[in-house]
């Protein structure tokens, strides 16, 4: 089973809490991978060692939406 869940923006809020609970506990009885941009510091701290993180994005300051890697991930 694969689940694709998208959120955009940083800070957390009812969308980054139910990916947090729905990564929790799927984790359980599947085997989870969450792909996050570099800025999702709540997400991270909460998943880390509980679910597999990749990250699609690259910290490049403000040049980071102009760089073509970060659209090829």
């Amino acid at each position: 089973m694969k689940v694709l869940e998208v959120i955009d923006g940083l800070g957390w809020c009812g969308t980054k809490e139910q990916t947090y609970l729905n990564a929790l506990h799927l984790s359980k009885h599947f085997e989870v991978h969450l792909a996050l941009a570099f800025g999702h510091r709540e997400m991270i701290e909460r998943l880390k060692g509980k679910v597999e993180l990749k990250f699609y994005e690259v910290d490049n300051g403000s040049k980071r939406r102009f760089n073509i890697k970060n659209y090829l991930r």
